[in-house]
């Protein structure tokens, strides 16, 4: 026993303090695996619609001797005195000769296939072809466990079994099942028994000629039992005041009630698995298969019904009463393989306990659970459970504090001071800590450490889908369901699907005429042109269309928003794009006190180096960006929102835009630094969004035709679209002069698309009409006018007035087809000024699949019915 006297007091220590001696008594494997946990990144690829990592205590059960060896077992509980009663009972037993216990032979876990539709004139004929086959079938399901096979298991045995269908019918009144014997070595085995299952069914389809049910493994393991024993004098039973004969037929009798009443069974049944499912989490496993089979096994044990899985008996050996504790349960665990290297947690688990193999880990499991069903019925046998928990049952309370007061909860300095105060006083709730916190003048410190007391609004939502593409097997619906803080009276929710409202005034405030048909419309109008490589791509295209979608949805709020509000606008956007964290080289929004001409450090802000030859390249080592250091997430943002509402009334484009747009704006960034795994490409899409939004509500000043053109350009998103294709890129091929080609790539398109857009017959119709009512906006500036690039050109490169420009509109909108060829020579003379042929961007050893994007151009061309451009070009 002197092995376990270091563990001595361990309870009474700080947390710092044990730490400290685990790092003493176990330096390899501290130094190996310190004290680490699940990272958040980790989960993410564990689980899906993953938001974060909840934390569970992780403790020592104490002083356990197995078959005369000492075991520190880690267990995984959030209910008090668990691991006090077990490190307690464990205390007892040791000193009496501890736990003595029984492994399985083999780690056998059971591979189950359902063979169906066999008529009852046939079932003698099937089994004796099962049988006759039996070494044919185990020698081939070994074909599907090679790894298990040749490391000394595999499938050893096969069964059948034959089971009375409740449920009768005229041909077959019979399960028949094959069980695949397999021995899995330290695995827990069911991704192997479920494979061998799938393997074998078609083998055995075809040697019966029956219909393959349900192929899989099954949890209830009965040939993988591990036992647990301790016998303890009566005379060292005394507890409490209680003599130990006493304690001992309490337990007894306590025992038999669980036998009679299933009702008790359960609970009794629970208490073993407090134990057994901590040490469980702590080490990896399934808890929930344990579970399962544990309470199968209760079922099964007896005929007569659900019985508690613990035996208990007083006997007579040499002249002394002992009290005899006993428990056997088909426990199924791995130490091997799983998700056993992907929790840094469970190797400092498993070291803890000495690198046991899984037949090892399973019997102190049942240990454990011996344990901790003896330590409670001691306990409700005497003086009764409560009180045994009292003492930690009130530390929680001082620590958890109180809900919905100003008071969060004790410091640690006083948790004991109140738990002692609880006891006396015999409250335990959370009052009692208050008044004792008050009393003591430590409330006024507690006050000061949460400052945000104001009601939390419930949050407004943003959902969209695209169901275009709904009926398809191949492509998963894309949609989007956005939170975002909530500034009004009440929550709003916008719904942009085919089945929602039209006439939605919220909606319509934000979006304008871009209707959800639009946006649809429009989104798989421009996915037409990808951005494909040579090589293969990644199968990602989902996070590639929510990273275009959600560039749109953000531009067109922030236009609606713009036009209505521009002073406001801009001072949202400057801080976002103002604030620390970010690359100083990203654009600013120009103060409207001192305007300068930012246009081109706007366009062209991503770092750029030159080569030897001259060609442009970004820069391999663009800032790298976080979440932590993003101005997007940074508390100052909402506070300015709210000033901007406060100052401006209750304007629904402030209210709901604004946040909605930094909601959005956030998911945006969110999907690319949590899943574009190339940095450098990450940074780019950062940027380049950031560009789009500078060109929203950018100006030029002093006024110029070609940052006129690139600013409008900019506004067609065509290198956010094509960047956003690369994400499907394998991360090796994203270098800085690919990302250069792509924006080259997307500059000469953008602008293409917008010579095309604005000398549209319809569009141009609509700008010169415009003219009625506003002026042209010479700086870009899309809140001051109309901004149509073609009209600008002609303003200061020709000299035509507003009045010049309205004379060109016919009487009807009927004429307009014959005004519009008609000015087809001027058209001429514009584009050869200002037309950049795309062509030049291809050549024979680019790294891309040019196919679509060479018809980019006349795609734009007919899109916008102006396809005369292609000849028109000299």
């Amino acid at each position: 026993m002197g092995s376990t006297s270091i563990w001595s007091g361990f309870y009474k220590k700080s947390l710092k303090e044990r730490k400290s001696q685990i790092e003493l008594s176990f330096p390899q494997l501290v130094e190996n695996q310190g004290f680490k946990i699940l990272e958040e990144e980790q989960a993410n690829n564990m689980i899906e619609n993953c938001i974060g990592i909840t934390g569970l205590p992780l403790g020592l059960a104490l002083n356990a001797v197995i078959n005369s060896k000492s075991v520190v077992i880690p267990m995984v509980v959030e209910e008090p005195s668990v691991v006090a009663a077990v490190s307690g009972a464990s205390k007892l037993i040791s000193a009496c000769g501890g736990f003595t216990g029984t492994l399985p032979d083999r780690n056998i876990i059971f591979a189950q296939v359902q063979l169906l539709d066999i008529a009852d004139n046939d079932l003698e004929r099937t089994i004796l072809t099962l049988n006759s086959k039996k070494p044919f079938l185990i020698s081939q399901s070994n074909e599907f466990c090679k790894t298990m096979f040749n490391r000394g298991g595999g499938v050893v045995d096969l069964t059948i079994r034959q089971i009375k269908k409740s449920t009768k019918n005229s041909t077959s009144n019979t399960w028949v099942v094959v069980h695949f014997h397999i021995d899995v070595c330290d695995a827990m085995g069911a991704n192997c028994a479920s494979t061998v299952a799938e393997g074998m069914a078609p083998f055995l389809a075809q040697l019966t000629g029956c219909r393959i049910g349900f192929r899989i493994v099954s949890n209830l393991a009965t040939e993988r039992f591990s036992t647990a024993k301790f016998q303890l004098p009566v005379s060292q039973l005394g507890y409490k005041g209680f003599d130990g004969m006493e304690v001992a037929k309490r337990i007894v009798e306590a025992y038999e009630w669980a036998v009679d009443d299933p009702y008790r069974a359960v609970t009794h049944n629970k208490g073993i698995m407090n134990g057994i499912d901590a040490v469980a989490l702590a080490t990896g496993q399934d808890w929930r298969a344990i579970e399962a089979a544990c309470h199968s096994w209760a079922s099964l044990k007896s005929d007569a019904g659900y019985k508690p899985l613990t035996e208990y008996s007083i006997e007579e050996l040499h002249g002394e009463h002992y009290l005899i504790g006993k428990l056997e349960l088909p426990i199924t665990v791995g130490t091997a393989g799983g998700v056993l290297k992907t929790n840094p947690s469970y190797q400092l688990s498993l070291g803890l306990m000495g690198s046991p193999n899984s037949k090892e880990l399973a019997l102190s499991m049942v240990c454990i659970g011996l344990a901790q069903n003896f330590a409670a019925l001691r306990a409700l046998a005497t003086e009764g459970i409560q009180r045994g928990h009292m003492s930690l049952h009130a530390r929680n309370i001082a620590i958890a504090g109180t809900v919905g007061l100003t008071v969060a909860g004790a410091p640690s300095h006083a948790i004991s001071e109140c738990v002692t105060f609880m006891i006396e006083t015999n409250r335990i709730n959370q009052s009692a800590v208050i008044e004792y916190l008050a009393a003591n003048q430590l409330q006024s410190q507690l006050s000061n450490l949460h400052s945000d007391d104001a009601p939390k609004q419930a949050p407004s939502m943003f959902y969209f889908e695209d169901t275009v593409n709904a009926n398809s097997s191949l492509e998963p619906v894309l949609s989007l369901n956005i939170a975002f803080k909530t500034f009004g009276d009440k929550p709003v929710n916008i719904m942009f699907t085919n089945e929602s409202n039209s006439t939605d005034s919220i909606a319509h405030l934000l979006f304008g005429q871009k209707s959800y048909n639009w946006i649809t419309s429009v989104f798989h109008t421009l996915e037409k042109i990808k951005l494909t490589t040579i090589k293969p791509v990644r199968a990602n295209q989902i996070l590639s269309k929510k990273l275009k979608l959600l560039s749109m949805i953000m531009n067109i709020i922030c236009k609606r928003i713009y036009l209505t509000h521009p002073n406001e606008t801009k001072k949202f956007i400057k801080a976002v794009l103002e604030s620390p964290g970010y690359d100083p080289s990203y654009p600013i929004v120009p103060n409207d006190s001192s305007p300068v001409s930012w246009s081109a450090e706007m366009i062209g802000a991503i770092p750029l180096v030159k080569t030897h030859s001259g060609a442009v390249l970004v820069k391999e080592d663009t800032a790298s960006h976080s979440l932590k250091s993003s101005s997007l997430f940074q508390a100052n943002l909402t506070s300015i929102i709210e000033e901007i509402v406060s100052q401006n009334g209750q304007s629904v484009l402030l209210t709901v835009g604004l946040p909605l747009l930094l909601a959005v704006w956030q998911v945006f960034e969110c999907r690319i630094l949590e899943w574009v795994g190339s940095p450098l490409l990450a940074s780019t899409l950062l940027t380049e969004q950031r560009h789009v939004i500078a060109s929203i509500i950018g100006a030029i000043n002093p006024v110029d035709f070609d940052q006129a053109i690139s600013i409008s350009a900019k506004r067609m998103q065509v290198t956010m679209f094509l960047l956003s294709d690369a994400v499907r890129f394998q991360s090796g091929t994203i270098q800085p002069n690919l990302v250069t080609s792509i924006h080259s790539i997307g500059s000469t398109l953008e602008r293409d698309q917008i010579l095309a857009h604005d000398l549209s017959p319809m569009r141009l119709y609509r700008d010169i009409q415009l003219l009625n009512s506003n002026k042209l906006s010479l700086d870009c500036d899309i809140s001051l006018g109309v901004t149509n690039t073609f009209l600008i050109w002609l303003n200061l490169n020709n000299g035509y007035t507003v009045e010049q420009i309205l004379s060109l509109l016919p009487e009807s909108k009927e004429e307009w087809k014959m005004v519009y060829e008609s000015l087809i020579p001027l058209f001429k003379v514009y584009l050869n000024s200002v037309w950049k042929p795309s062509i030049n961007i291809f050549d024979k050893d680019s790294p891309f699949d040019t196919t679509g994007l060479k018809q980019a151009s006349s795609f734009y061309l007919n899109y916008y019915d102006v396809a005369w451009i292609e000849s028109a070009i000299n």
